[in-house]
């Protein structure tokens, strides 16, 4: 089983990394954080360094294995299937923001183009 939880830095990804954290824990299963920066985000710091942040909460939790990396892109769920699919994952976790489900169809998420596309099983917290 490997583990995947993508994170911004949001409530939602805070629960999403601490669902991920103790599954790792319980199922000794490797934990692969990422955090895709885009073109809007400003440039990392360490108080925007979401993916080092979330490493050091899931270590904190118990999680094993433990890999975290920032990575460029234009679409989130698009980056976060590619890491998904070159790391062979299991289980992809993530945040939802909490928008109603006509203002998710109006604008699309990244929660809801990972439930409907991912190759593996995705958890939404």
């Amino acid at each position: 089983m490997h583990i995947l939880v993508g994170t911004d830095g949001s409530d939602g990804a805070a629960r999403a990394v601490g669902l991920a954290a103790r599954l790792s824990a319980h199922l000794k299963a490797p934990l692969r954080i990422v955090h895709v920066v885009t073109v809007d985000d400003p440039p990392l710091d360490a108080h925007n360094d979401h993916a080092s942040i979330a490493h050091a909460r899931a270590e904190d939790l118990g999680a094993v294995e433990v890999h975290a990396e920032s990575l460029a892109g234009n679409d989130i769920a698009e980056t976060i299937m590619e890491v998904a699919h070159r790391d062979d994952v299991d289980l992809i976790v993530v945040g939802k923001r909490g928008l109603t489900r006509v203002t998710g169809l109006l604008l699309g998420s990244v929660s809801q183009k990972l439930v409907s596309a991912a190759r593996c099983a995705v958890t939404v917290v």
